[in-house]
């Protein structure tokens, strides 16, 4: 196709794999920190417990982007 990274295109992985720092050019993740979902998710959960009955909440997603050199 003749298409390069990031001259034409823009790329970018999600969870900061090793293949993501060893890439060349270095890719551009999203990290997830699942330790801060599971913190919210298990808040939540003793919340409901403790209250007798679940209550619906929304916890925003915590991201980073990690710049590399793709995008």
């Amino acid at each position: 196709m003749g298409l390069e990274v990031p001259r034409d295109l823009a790329l970018v992985g999600m969870d900061r794999t090793d293949l993501s720092r060893i890439a060349v050019p270095r890719l551009t993740t999203i990290e997830y920190d699942m330790v801060a979902a599971a913190n919210a998710g298990a808040a939540s959960l003793l919340q409901a417990l403790g209250a007798g009955a679940p209550r619906p909440t929304v916890a925003p997603a915590v991201l980073s982007l990690i710049a590399g050199e793709t995008i």
